[in-house]
């Protein structure tokens, strides 16, 4: 009774408190944990972006880098009046090009597929292997065209698939991160 009077509270006051104290401790923590998830998710949305940027730069160059090649080349390449040894020269100069172009685009597609995604964060990992499988296929191509030139030709049906896909799943991960301009950040928007 004389603590009650000194108003230091009674005997048993501390153990009516500490249920306060636990629960403030575990919001903080939660409220920290929540912070750092955002922090974690913002970086790998921001690591998708430049990869998909830089993986669509090195896959256009390379694209670029074959098709002046072949435009060099193609009227002799394929005229009938060209010499056997010409012909053959400028296949080999097209292949070159193929064979170094080929290989910085398949770079690009492992660049993306290391971007680190938490398990968790289910959509932006589907937003990364869209887009990997993406500058994989055109990383496939370059890899064809070296050994078939003809391959280089044939329509890329495939190719705008997979474009669109990588484009929805960085629209939706885009749409779960609070971002909803991601895929236009990524380049990817139609």
């Amino acid at each position: 009774m004389t603590r009650e009077v000194l108003g230091q509270g009674s005997a048993d006051g501390p153990a009516r408190r500490w249920p306060w104290v636990v629960a403030a401790v575990l919001a903080a923590l939660l409220g920290a944990g929540w912070y750092a998830d955002g922090a974690a998710r913002d970086r790998t949305a921001d690591a998708l972006v430049a990869a998909a940027l830089s993986g669509e730069q090195v896959a256009d160059a390379a694209d670029l880098e074959v098709g002046a090649a072949i435009a060099y080349s193609q009227p002799l390449l394929l005229s009938a009046a060209a010499p056997a040894d010409v012909s053959r020269d400028l296949d080999a100069l097209v292949r070159s090009a193929a064979d170094r172009a080929a290989p910085r685009a398949a770079t690009a597609a492992t660049t993306v597929e290391e971007v680190r995604v938490l398990p968790w964060h289910g959509s932006l990992a589907d937003a990364r292997d869209a887009l990997a499988g993406y500058l994989a296929a055109r990383a496939a191509l370059l890899d064809r065209a070296s050994a078939d030139l003809s391959s280089y030709w044939v329509p890329r049906d495939d190719q705008l698939v997979l474009r669109e896909r990588a484009a929805t799943a960085f629209a939706v991960a885009g749409a779960d991160v609070g971002r909803p301009g991601l895929a236009e950040e990524a380049g990817l928007a139609p």
